[in-house]
């Protein structure tokens, strides 16, 4: 079976790929609490899928998964994590806006948003907010992603990442 074209919105999520050392600022429990990560990002299933390992020194732990719908031009996120306690039921939608990745929830918990910052192709910022109505935000994590490379460069780190 011959597979499907990829869009440039598929090859845009290689901006998260690759091996990261995570330095981030937590705001869960109200004061900022400092941290590290270390996070593992492939592309998988013929380049449609970023499928992301994510462990912290504390010991939580998530896997993401991001796509693309080329029919509705937006993004997809799946997070599962060690502090969970039900599996997640909806799809987390984004978009690109004003050259950042925003991702955008709302639950019994208010709003949830998740923004990627691309500052170049070895670094990207990512925070995670809650706001009680969509228009107000605070920050949960506040996390600086640094490409961590280990011995060659591969092809993706030679590429241009938005």
């Amino acid at each position: 079976m011959e597979p499907l074209p990829l869009s440039p919105g598929h090859a845009r999520l290689r901006a998260l790929e690759g091996d990261w050392q995570i330095e981030l600022q937590s705001f869960m429990s109200g004061t900022p609490q400092p941290g590290s990560a270390h996070a593992q990002s492939r592309m998988d299933l013929r380049g449609r899928f970023l499928i992301s390992n994510y462990r912290e020194e504390s010991g939580f732990a998530g896997h993401g998964v991001y796509g693309y719908d080329p029919d509705n031009d937006r993004y997809s996120m799946h997070w599962f994590d060690s502090q969970t306690r039900t599996p997640p039921t909806q799809t987390i939608w984004g978009d690109w806006q004003d050259g950042q990745l925003c991702f955008r929830s709302q639950g019994p918990q208010g709003h949830t948003r998740y923004l990627y910052t691309f500052e170049d192709r070895r670094h990207f910022r990512f925070q995670l907010e809650s706001s009680d109505d969509g228009r107000a935000w605070r920050p949960l994590l506040i996390a600086d992603y640094r490409c961590a490379l280990t011995g060659k460069p591969s092809a993706a780190d030679l590429e241009e990442r938005p």
